[in-house]
Formats: C-alpha cells, structure tokens, sequence
C-alpha cells in the first residue's frame, strides 16, 4: 500500500492574546504514514475519529517557562486533547483492530501509542455517535458527573448557579441539579443560548451581556451551590451573594484565559478539582448511567460540530469567544 496522507495540526506560535487560527496553530498536510508498515513497538496504530475543542486548551497554549496544572504544548508538534478514534493494528493483546478507543490523541489523522493505559474500549451499547464520547460521554460529562456528586452536597430546594450554562459542562450540570430537586439559575452569552438553558429546566435563565449578574442573583439567591466556569466579575457577585456554608465548585476561569484576570476576593468554600483525580472513583457509574440516560433521552445535549482538522483553529477561537452553540467537536473521519 502506498503511503498514506497523515494531516496534523501543528502549535505554531505562543498567543498574547485569544488563538490566531493559522497562527497559533497551524494545518499542515506534508506527512505521510504507511499504514501496513508503521513500526508499532507493541503498540497500537489509531485512526482518529472525532477531537474535543475544550476552553482549557488556551492554558495550554503557553510559553514553556510558565507553569500550570496541565503540561504547555511543544512548538513544531500536533497539539492533543481528547477524542475518538478506532484501531487499525494492534500488537497488543489488550487491543484488537476495529475496536473503538477513548483517550488523549493527537490532532493527527493516524498515531501510533506504545503506552495504552490512557486508552478505555468503548462499549457503544446504545449506538450514540461517536462524537457523544468526547462531550457528555467524555471528558466534559466526567467533569460535570464527578465534581457534582463529590462537591456538591445538593439538598432538595436548594439554589444553584451555573456559569456558561449552555456549555458542555454547565449543561449537563444543570441537568444533575434539577434532578437533585435543586432551583438552578444560569447564565449564557446570548438569548439562543438561554434558550436552550431553559428547554433544559433552568428555573431563571439570563443573558449576562444584557442583564446585570449581580441583581438576578441578589433577587434569586441566596447561592447555595455555584458552578463556576468563568471566573471573574461572575465569581464576585455569585461570592456576594452566598448563602453560609454555601459550595462554590470552581471548574474553569475562561474570563481570564485570554485577558488579564479579574480581581477576586477569595472564600473557604471555593473548591477547585482535577476530574482525573476523582475519575477513579466516579468511573464505572459514569459508565454505566451517563450513555444511557442520553440514549433515553432524559439527559439532553447540543452539539457544535466541524468537519477536517482543518477547521480547528477556527473552533479553538470560537470555544474562546463563546460564539460556538454547544460542545465542539471536530470530525476527522467517518469510520
């Protein structure tokens, strides 16, 4: 078999500011594989399915003298996240051809892994598109999934808040609320949005460009538990507007990815996590719940998807800006 075209999306250059697609990250079209031939040092050979574009990617996007939570991209390298992919070749007995894998991929159309502990089967019993096991099935279920059930303490008649309620995370948040029994505010970033927090039971959805976050919450709260995915001047009022003993579940800071940060007064119930830290614990009923509880119907999601790796600088912005509708995802092929 001749050799094959192996598309990458390269990190081409650190951002002062929010992601330059053709810039800060790069398609490049120039690398070949041979699929037959491709040494796998009892690895495996993967083709990738479907990419998750997620805010956090940013954080990554750094210069390598600044330390994170998560390791900083390499210059000149295909940069990773999470996603789908299916086995080509496998010269691991844990691993079959065909089988569907899970895990952290690069944005490269084929790869070969020699260390596979990062990779899970995926059991589809329920036949979900692939692209559901990067949003709700993935990563950003397993955030919203975990940190709920460990941080919340959600009572019945409670109030929470969620910040970016119409995202991948604070969607599904919302929904575990409401099946708590709690009274959930949220905010998103336009009234298409807020829309779509209201089909998903908000009990008092906003617009936080065209109405104030500080006075729903004075007028809705006391805050009993705040999802936090923004940080900021968001986090302020939600902080003022506490209820004691109030839960504030810090997940993300995107307000400040891309901008100096916000100042912030600071509070002892702020709990900020690493969903690989509790993924252990939360696994095997993630599993087991989640996928069927899409399949059913009684969780609801949306969807932001584009086609080709060439489309990933344009999402990685989009995600950025909040302009996208839903969880991204990059489809890279088909099967």
């Amino acid at each position: 078999m001749a050799p094959t075209t192996n598309a990458r999306q390269i990190f081409n250059e650190v951002p002062t500011d929010y992601p330059i697609p053709g810039r800060t990250v790069v398609y490049d079209a120039s690398q070949t594989i041979d699929l037959e031939n491709v040494p796998l040092h009892g690895g495996i050979l993967v083709k990738t399915l479907v990419l998750s574009i997620d805010p956090y990617l940013r954080d990554r996007m750094r210069d390598s003298s600044i330390k994170s939570h998560s390791p900083h991209f390499q210059l000149g390298q295909p940069i990773e996240n999470f996603g789908v992919g299916i086995v080509v070749r496998s010269e691991n007995p844990a691993f079959n051809a065909r089988d569907h894998v899970y895990g952290t991929l690069p944005f490269e159309e084929y790869s070969v892994h020699t260390q596979v502990d990062n990779f899970r089967k995926i059991e589809n019993n329920y036949n979900l598109p692939w692209s559901v096991f990067v949003g709700a099935a993935g990563m950003p279920g397993q955030t919203a999934y975990c940190a709920w059930k460990e941080y919340a303490q959600a009572k019945k008649g409670e109030v929470a808040f969620v910040s970016t309620g119409a995202g991948a995370v604070g969607s599904l948040v919302i929904q575990l609320a409401k099946r708590d029994g709690l009274k959930v505010i949220a905010s998103a970033g336009s009234d298409e949005k807020v829309a779509f927090m209201k089909e998903l039971g908000v009990d008092v959805a906003f617009n936080y460009k065209t109405t104030k976050t500080s006075e729903v919450l004075q007028k809705e709260g006391p805050i009993d538990v705040y999802w936090d995915n923004v940080g900021g001047e968001t986090l302020e009022a939600a902080l003022a507007t506490a209820a004691k003993n109030a839960r504030f579940i810090e997940c993300g800071m995107i307000s400040g990815y891309n901008t100096k940060p916000y100042p912030v007064m600071e509070r002892d119930q702020a709990l900020r996590f690493s969903v690989t830290s509790m993924l252990p614990k939360y696994k095997d009923a993630f599993y087991v719940e989640v996928p069927a509880l899409i399949a059913s119907g009684e969780l609801k999601l949306k969807e932001d998807i584009s086609q080709g790796l060439e489309s990933v600088g344009q999402a990685i912005l989009a995600v950025q800006k909040g302009t996208n509708m839903g969880k991204s995802v990059i489809v890279v092929a088909d099967q």
